[in-house]
């Protein structure tokens, strides 16, 4: 989809004088960021740790049956199998989660608000206009991508967006508006804070 096709997606959102002046959305092949550079380790030892600990439930348990006897509980095999499934999701399936939200994503920058357009929601846009804009941030990537935040992101803030764990933004000050894994990254934010200057009527 080109420029022009993104563009026509918010067109029937804009205010009156709202004008599109950049539009993108995020590369679904990229599949990390320097958060992972924490997130990774941490999924390895978290998946190695309850898979290790379900099979060793799943040998009491399976002896425990067979001797008759009442060791083993199903309740701490089936907690520890969900840790394990967890782990896995921690490990693999958020890449596939992450991906998912990609392709429903299109971001554009007016001269009016910063947009991000989610299609596989109810309430598919959401914008925020340059004067509620606190701050704007830049994160190169590893491959020629990166990301622009339009936040006041404190080191206590836990972005999860962009990580496959979005499901923890139903906790309170989590998500971040953000462009992730844009190409362009750098004429995306000088763009941003010319943008947000003029808003902001900094000379």
């Amino acid at each position: 989809m080109s420029d022009l096709e993104h563009a026509a997606l918010f067109e029937d959102q804009l205010f009156d004088g709202e004008e599109i002046l950049w539009t993108g959305r995020p590369d679904p092949s990229v599949n990390f960021d320097r958060r992972d550079l924490a997130l990774v380790p941490f999924s390895i030892a978290w998946a190695g740790f309850a898979i290790f600990a379900t099979a060793g439930f799943v040998k009491g348990y399976i002896e425990a049956a067979g001797s008759g006897g009442q060791e083993g509980s199903f309740l701490f095999l089936a907690l520890a199998a969900m840790f394990s499934l967890l782990g896995l999701y921690l490990l693999v399936g958020r890449f596939f989660n992450k991906r998912w939200n990609k392709l429903r994503l299109y971001y554009a920058l007016t001269n009016y608000r910063v947009l991000i357009l989610d299609t596989g929601t109810t309430s598919p846009l959401s914008g925020t206009p340059w004067d509620k804009v606190p701050a704007i941030g830049k994160v190169q990537g590893f491959v020629g991508t990166g990301t622009v935040t339009f936040a006041q992101v404190r080191w206590w803030k836990t972005d999860t967006g962009n990580t496959g764990l979005e499901f923890f933004t139903l906790l309170p000050q989590r998500k971040v508006t953000a462009f992730y894994d844009i190409a362009e990254v750098d004429r995306v934010y000088n763009l941003a804070n010319e943008l947000g200057h003029q808003r902001w009527r900094i000379p």
